[in-house]
């Protein structure tokens, strides 16, 4: 048996050990004196992203428009270290300003829930703590709260409490999309980039996986992070019908997992398996070995005839070899540009913008009513596993924790497939000619219309030429060459 553990040396050993092999930088950080500052706990990107958000939108307020009382310290505008904890009354004034000026995206303002205002306070108390180590008392955050939820508020701010419309995608949806996927002549550039797009919306189909995890996720941009081939395991296992033919599985472990980035303990492993001759269209393993022969990932394989048909009998199960060059290389690539035609980058990350969008336009062209999105697959999925398998199960492939409540609020469907009349009359055999009527209802592609239009006519193109704000924008876009001129003289 090979041994695992090494000699253990004295803690002082250890840390002598430690500064001698680190470089002049890293030295001089481990043995700085820390007195005096103030540190920050670290967060990730789009936590700080929302942060910095808050943080502008509080010098604005503080800045423009609030009036201190007399003989009161005007607000900080930055929230620093040594920040004074502002008033009771300018956090409530605040609050108070958000509702009127924060705009929405279904009505004029924003939704009250915790998404948007009641997300805002919440996050607002820990950027006090955060950046400036204020920490706000539980009798100062109630009546913060409290006011929130009182009519003054409600008064000054009408708040929406709708929520976007969620499609839930089907595999008929599905269908119908990889077959346009594999049709479309104008969105996608070049045959990977096809094959690419109906892999990453099977994966989000089959587990329900975010396309964030699988591409370069928008929160991260130019990162350069994305699902790689060392996240993948092809096993090959004996099939005693057919010893020549053994059976292929595909593990997936996807490791950039939302809140879990840079957590290397958190992960989650699933199956996936080859579909039946008939559904071949939507075999996720097929569509990830014809990138991964193309790439040329495997030691000793080149084609799939030596995966499908070896030349030795499988008798045991094997992981196919990745080489190890390969482990890092990225699965969703970016197309480019290159030398005057287009072709798939071998180093740059697939952007999320440029999945999202692609997307978008095929489901456009193939008269989708509702905007094609990953989501819309994702909680197909959600709602498919909620049927399927035990409660536990679905929050370990979601990457949901027990108590955040977040599928039943954001990804369960509205409308039930169940069959009413069959309940009320004790009918308890299943009617699968109701059910498929009602999950058609359900799907995206109910309303589908291929010859809808996809763009302006031409005199819809002249009315909105004419546009008279777009005529007032075009003189001052006119004006600007000659306003830079002046400047620079």
């Amino acid at each position: 048996m090979a041994r695992k553990s090494k000699p253990r040396i004295s803690d002082e050993e250890a840390a002598r050990i430690a500064l001698a092999e680190a470089d002049e930088a890293k030295r001089a950080l481990m043995t700085m004196s820390l007195e005096g500052i103030f540190h920050h706990k670290k967060i990730l990107q789009p936590t700080l992203n929302f942060h910095n958000r808050l943080k502008k939108l509080w010098g604005l307020f503080s800045d423009k428009f609030y009036e201190p009382q007399e003989g009161e310290m005007k607000l900080a505008i930055e929230i620093v270290p040594g920040a004074a904890l502002p008033p009771q009354r300018a956090f409530k004034e605040f609050v108070r300003w958000l509702g009127y000026t924060l705009q929405g995206r279904i009505e004029k303002f924003v939704v009250k829930g915790l998404g948007t205002i009641q997300g805002y306070i919440f996050t607002l108390f820990a950027v006090w703590n955060q950046y400036a180590g204020v920490v706000l008392s539980k009798e100062y955050r109630q009546q913060i709260l409290a006011f929130f939820h009182s009519r003054e508020f409600d008064d000054t701010s009408k708040l929406s409490t709708k929520s976007r419309e969620k499609p839930i995608a089907d595999v008929v949806d599905v269908a119908i999309l990889i077959l346009g996927i594999l049709r479309d002549k104008k969105v996608f550039k070049t045959q990977r980039s096809r094959i690419d797009a109906i892999y990453a919306t099977l994966i989000c189909c089959l587990s329900s996986e975010r396309i964030g995890a699988l591409v370069e996720s928008s929160s991260y941009r130019k990162s350069n992070e994305a699902l790689t081939w060392g996240d993948h395991e092809f096993w090959a296992l004996p099939n005693p019908a057919a010893p020549r033919r053994p059976r292929i599985a595909l593990v997936l472990k996807p490791q950039l997992l939302k809140g879990f980035r840079y957590d290397d303990s958190k992960f989650k492993m699933f199956c996936l398996l080859a579909e039946r001759a008939d559904q071949r269209e939507t075999d996720a393993m097929m569509y990830s070995l014809v990138s991964a022969l193309k790439d040329d990932i495997f030691v000793g394989i080149k084609t799939a005839d030596e995966i499908f048909f070896p030349e030795e009998p499988c008798t045991i199960a094997h992981k196919l070899t990745i080489k190890e060059s390969a482990k890092t290389m990225l699965v969703f690539r970016k197309t480019v540009f290159e030398e005057g035609r287009y072709t798939t980058s071998d180093t740059l990350a697939m952007p999320y913008g440029m999945a999202t969008r692609n997307l978008r336009e095929v489901g456009l062209r193939l008269g989708f009513e509702d905007m094609l999105t990953w989501y819309c697959f994702r909680r197909c999925s959600a709602n498919n596993l909620n049927a399927s398998v035990s409660q536990s199960d679905r929050e370990l492939l979601m990457g949901h924790t027990e108590e955040s409540g977040i599928f039943s609020k954001a990804y369960q469907s509205r409308m039930s497939t169940v069959d009413l009349s069959a309940v009320l009359a004790g009918r308890h055999e299943e009617n699968e000619v109701n059910t498929d009527i009602m999950k058609t209802i359900r799907g995206m592609s109910k309303t589908r219309d291929e010859n809808a239009p996809i763009s302006l006519n031409a005199a819809e193109r002249m009315e909105l030429f004419m546009d008279e704000e777009l005529v007032e924008f075009r003189a001052e876009k006119a004006k600007l060459p000659s306003l830079i001129v002046a400047f620079s003289l």
